[in-house]
């Protein structure tokens, strides 16, 4: 029994043994009241930041886009020309819009901020290329004004031919 007893005082440190533990940790790692209240408030600060980070609403990215808006005009009359194609293109001719059709001879089209060239087409109208720049959040607004192809006068001799119609004339042209 006395070996029970001798296991048991080793595995079982002692109070004397207890008391200089604490004192010792006492001594090295002992914190004035000061010095607690400031890290529980950088505690608390700290976890109230990431939290308040966490649920904030996130705002809207900046723009980076702007927007033109064409008008399409006969040059002489301002008469709108519905129907005109606009293509969009950049400085190094590389397609962005290939097409967009005027309603009332207006387009509109959102395009990222840079340079870019419209070429403007309609029938029997002269094209048209301008350059635009597109600035982030602002409207680039054109007018366009289209002449018409300066009708040529036939030549005499073909005045005076009869035109002719009918099958007879297409199976001459593929004779």
């Amino acid at each position: 029994m006395a070996e029970v007893d001798l296991e048991q005082s080793q595995a079982a440190p002692s109070r004397a043994h207890v008391a200089r533990l604490r004192q010792t940790v006492r001594q090295h790692a002992s914190l004035s009241r000061f010095q607690a209240l400031v890290g529980l408030l950088a505690g608390m600060l700290s976890i109230s930041g990431a939290f308040y980070s966490y649920t904030r609403p996130v705002g809207p990215p900046p723009t980076t886009t702007g927007e033109i808006v064409a008008l399409i005009q006969e040059e002489h009359s301002s008469r709108p020309l519905t129907g005109a194609t606009i293509e969009v293109v950049t400085v190094k001719d590389a397609a962005i819009v290939t097409t967009l059709l005027t309603q009332n001879g207006r387009a509109r089209q959102t395009l990222k901020e840079g340079i870019y060239r419209l070429r403007v087409t309609y029938p029997r109208f002269d094209p048209q290329v301008r350059q635009v720049l597109v600035l982030s959040g602002q409207t680039s607004r054109l007018r366009i004004g289209l002449t018409p192809h300066p009708v040529a006068p036939r030549p005499p001799e073909e005045a005076k031919r009869p035109v002719s119609t009918g099958f007879g004339a297409i199976r001459r042209i593929f004779q």
